[in-house]
């Protein structure tokens, strides 16, 4: 009677390293249809902001909704400490019940998988900035973000911006919604764009849903001020940006790009450095 024969060690060892050579093929290419099925999710999710902007404007008269009540009625920045609306972002007890949300296709859309991945390890509220309420789990529910230079602005507003459609120079050159960057990008971190940075004030960035790159009482004059009105000539530092988030060449996500759904429709990729580029409408 013949005895059966197992593996040896040799034959084991060979068996595992030829497996691990066949994962450490594979992984990669995992990650990266990984990688691009988070981003085809936030180019459809940002679609449907599109969407839902026109057929807003078309309900008033082309006007488009105010950059400060377009997701959140309540969300006042003015005269509030940043603890009252910097942890929103994050709160699930948080309705969205603006301007813009009935027009959108679901609930679903509103925040990026590729965003709730990176915010939850990287955002300002995770490393536990002076502002954020640690009573607040920190559980992404949106992350898109208005043009700040379309329809009304609140109380920050100083003067008025492109209230409709057809006041927007060049639809398809400006951008209606995109994905604010829920932290600081020092200059050091982007050496390939030049010194450019987001400050890191006592309330910004932190993905407020408030996109002020600059100070929206004084930005019209000091676009003007660098090249008669040259949106291209601007400050190397912002208050806020677009992500940096999306295909970043490194872990912390600051070196990658947003997206962002034009006026006229289109979904394009925006670097950080062209939030005002992008933003200007005249």
């Amino acid at each position: 009677m013949k005895t059966a024969k197992g593996f040896t060690l040799i034959e084991l060892l060979v068996v595992i390293a030829i497996i691990g050579l066949l994962l450490a093929v594979i992984m990669p290419s995992l990650n990266i249809a990984l990688e691009r099925s988070r981003e085809i999710v936030c180019e459809n999710n940002i679609r449907q902001f599109g969407i839902g902007m026109n057929l807003y404007c078309n309900d008033h008269d082309g006007e488009f909704a105010d950059a400060e009540d377009w997701l959140l009625l309540d969300l006042v920045r003015c005269g509030t400490t940043p603890a009252d609306f910097d942890c929103k972002w994050h709160d699930a007890s948080v309705i969205p019940n603006g301007l813009i949300v009935s027009y959108l296709s679901s609930d679903d859309v509103r925040v990026c998988p590729a965003f709730k991945r990176i915010a939850i390890r990287n955002s300002s509220c995770a490393k536990g900035v002076s502002f954020h309420n640690p009573a607040i789990p920190i559980e992404p529910q949106f992350n898109y973000t208005q043009n700040p230079f379309l329809g009304r602005l609140g109380c920050l507003r100083a003067s008025q911006y492109a209230q409709k459609i057809t006041h927007v120079k060049s639809p398809s050159t400006v951008f209606a919604y995109g994905e604010e960057n829920p932290y600081p990008l020092p200059a050091n971190k982007r050496p390939l764009y030049g010194n450019f940075t987001v400050t890191a004030s006592s309330s910004s960035p932190v993905n407020d849903c408030l996109l002020y790159m600059l100070n929206p009482a004084t930005a019209a004059s000091e676009i003007a001020s660098r090249g008669n009105g040259n949106k291209h000539h601007v400050p190397p530092a912002f208050i806020d940006c677009l992500g940096s988030f999306h295909r970043a060449k490194d872990a912390e996500g600051y070196l990658g790009y947003s997206k962002a759904v034009f006026v006229d429709g289109h979904i394009q990729n925006v670097m950080p450095e062209e939030s005002l580029i992008y933003a200007w409408p005249f």
